[in-house]
């Protein structure tokens, strides 16, 4: 009788531990917040791009800042110097764009070199320093 006793205690108790989580998933599901301000894949208003596609917003919710609109309120800029702002940061964001994905195929083909059945340590190497090479070009777009 105590066997079933306890077994019938145990098995109320993981049917409220059950239901207990699926309030906290649910109430969690039910009020989640955004995505991150800063972290939003896709939205070229937050590079000075315009349009804000990419990030689903709450209702009650405003997007983030347009920075080149922010740099242009807090530096007084005129329209001339507004316009070049946004050239240089386009052209910065679609080069650094074309950097990143380079050592993104490059990290890509050496992890596959890397895992073939015969791995030649001079194509890694090979690799290795194009990557090198590919991240010396992203620190000289950032820094210019």
């Amino acid at each position: 009788m105590d066997y079933i006793r306890q077994n019938r205690i145990m098995g109320w108790s993981i049917v409220l531990l059950v239901v207990l989580n699926g309030l906290a998933l649910g109430t969690l599901w039910l009020t989640r917040l955004g995505p991150p301000e800063h972290g939003a894949v896709g939205s070229m208003r937050r590079f000075g791009l315009g349009g804000g596609g990419g990030q689903r917003m709450r209702r009650g919710q405003e997007g983030p800042p347009d920075v080149v609109d922010f740099i242009e309120r807090e530096l007084n800029f005129d329209s001339e110097q507004t316009l070049a702002l946004r050239t240089l940061r386009r052209q910065f964001f679609e080069d650094s764009f074309q950097v990143r994905q380079s050592i993104h195929t490059m990290k890509r083909s050496m992890m596959q070199a890397a895992f073939a059945s015969e791995t030649d340590a001079s194509e890694l190497e090979e690799i290795a320093n194009e990557i090198g090479q590919l991240h010396t070009r992203m620190e000289m777009i950032q820094s210019n």
